[in-house]
């Protein structure tokens, strides 16, 4: 069952009667293309996520002719589906990595811990600020170092030419930086009260 709460975020009466339709009318066909396009994922969070962007778009989905809806949004659950697979990897990749020391030496491998341990820190620490970040630089950070995406696919989705990508990204690690020494810094001064 899902979880309507998004729904909240929309303007009009129009807007949410129309989605709970479409849900009504839906639902089945979106949890089968997720089971299907993600067999070890969690259906119901990539159903959620995949309601959450059809009503960021409600708008351009109201305009779209009926015999054409349920593409739109087998195409959206299936392409959430894929995303959070990529992004499930990469985790998985780099958990492997920090968890498995080349060296089995009993130095190597408390250096290892410790390194872990820090790395896993800093992770926690990050994300603190990850959830402050405004919602272009998050997207663009994801889309390059979780899932992967190459400029050219980044530069789809934002809508502008590959090479611009670059300094976008460049501009998105600086504020997240900034932003991080900013949290650390308070964070410091708050625990030396």
């Amino acid at each position: 069952m899902l979880i309507l709460l998004p729904l909240m975020a929309l303007n009009t009466p129009d807007e949410k009667d129309f989605m709970l339709e479409l849900l009504d009318e839906y639902e089945t066909l979106m949890y089968s293309t997720a089971r299907r396009f993600s067999a070890e994922g969690p259906a119901e969070d990539i159903v959620q996520e995949s309601l959450v962007k059809l009503i960021d778009h409600v708008q351009t989905i109201m305009a779209i002719p009926r015999c054409n809806l349920a593409g739109y949004i087998v195409n959206t659950v299936k392409n959430t589906a894929l995303n959070y697979l990529r992004a499930e990897r990469v985790r998985r990749k780099y958990t492997e990595e920090a968890a498995s020391p080349e060296d089995t030496g009993s130095r190597a491998a408390e250096a290892s811990t410790e390194l872990l341990v820090l790395q896993n820190e800093e992770r926690r620490d990050f994300y603190q600020v990850w959830t402050t970040l405004p919602e272009p630089d998050r997207a663009l950070l994801e889309g390059r170092y979780i899932m992967g995406k190459t400029d050219e696919e980044l530069a789809l989705e934002l809508g502008c030419k590959s090479d611009s990508v670059r300094m976008k990204l460049t501009r998105a690690r600086r504020r997240a930086m900034e932003a991080y020494k900013e949290w650390k810094d308070d964070d410091q001064t708050g625990k030396a009260l």
